[in-house]
């Protein structure tokens, strides 16, 4: 659910999200493996970050991971919106993080 709202990201460049989703544990699977080596009182906290993008450079030059992994066409077309959208002032951002802690027992 995290990967499919992450914005700007998802909102330009879409083919990103499958390749994503392969790439990042399916959700409770980092809880069951963690439960699987002892580890208890497990549990997971969302984190919601909004901020305003004012440059989308790192997204022309392909910081972002997954966008060295979509065709060029889709990324020409996602930074041609993103210009466009940037052209009306700041883009609007969303990142979400999800938390997973437990307690282990040393010794």
């Amino acid at each position: 659910m995290i990967i499919r709202n992450r914005r700007p990201q998802t909102l330009y460049f879409p083919a990103s999200v499958e390749i994503e989703l392969g790439r990042y544990p399916k959700d409770g699977e980092i809880m069951q493996i963690m439960e699987a080596v002892g580890f208890h009182d497990i549990s997971e906290r969302m984190i919601e970050f909004n901020y305003e993008l004012t440059d989308i450079e790192s997204y022309r030059s392909k910081v972002y991971s997954a966008l060295l992994l979509i065709s060029q066409e889709q990324l020409e077309v996602g930074i041609k919106r993103m210009e466009e959208e940037f052209a009306k002032g700041p883009i609007p951002c969303t990142s979400h993080y999800s938390i997973v802690s437990g307690l282990k027992k040393i010794g």
